[in-house]
């Protein structure tokens, strides 16, 4: 498991880098324009960084890995949970890097405000390992690029229903009361991880290569 997980890791490195590299750009340019918008900034990268696992699959079918892996002492339960350890793992990078960004750039605004933007971490966390809860069925389903196309649907479905409550006047939960929750939401993530796993698990163990 360890190796397969190296394995991702290396192959992403070059990504993972220059997501730092961007990291910083994006942090100059949004204090540049907007002031501090370490809070924003930070969900996004956050989000972006654990949707990168997507990105493994890619190089995984340009080499064939899945047949190649399943020759070696590796069985398929093993390459599912691979890619969820990943996700995991790229989870807590994106949202350590993040955050430091975060601080960096309130300290440097002089208002920075540590609850707000672990807050908005947190959810950022929970948000990106849903997304790829549903994403990671769907690609060992259909495949990784016609997944491209879903994970469009997958982060746009959401906010359409939010927008579609407040059209039809539906009164929406109270925002304070959500932010007391906040803290949950990695939790909520990593149980939808969870369930997510057993479904792509039966999927890919009847799957033909």
């Amino acid at each position: 498991m360890t190796g397969l997980l190296m394995k991702d890791l290396l192959n992403l490195k070059r990504t993972l880098l220059g997501m730092l590299g961007l990291m910083a750009i994006y942090g100059v340019v949004f204090s540049a324009l907007m002031g501090d918008a370490s809070s924003f900034l930070s969900s996004m990268l956050t989000v972006i960084f654990i949707t990168v696992t997507v990105s493994s699959f890619s190089y995984d079918a340009l080499v064939r890995w899945d047949r190649y892996a399943l020759s070696l002492p590796v069985s398929r339960r093993d390459l599912v949970a691979s890619k969820y350890l990943l996700a995991v793992v790229l989870a807590a990078v994106g949202a350590i890097a993040a955050f430091a960004m975060g601080v960096i750039m309130g300290l440097f605004h002089h208002d920075l405000v540590l609850e707000e933007l672990g807050l908005s971490t947190v959810i950022s966390v929970g948000g990106g390992l849903l997304i790829v809860a549903i994403l990671l069925p769907l690609i060992f389903k259909f495949g990784v690029e016609k997944s491209r196309l879903m994970l469009i649907g997958v982060v746009l479905i959401p906010l359409g229903l939010v927008y579609l409550l407040k059209w039809l006047q539906i009164p929406l939960p109270d925002f304070s009361i959500l932010m007391t929750q906040a803290w949950l939401a990695p939790l909520a993530g990593l149980l939808f991880l969870g369930l997510s796993y057993f479904i792509s698990v039966a999927i890919f163990q009847r799957k033909e290569l």
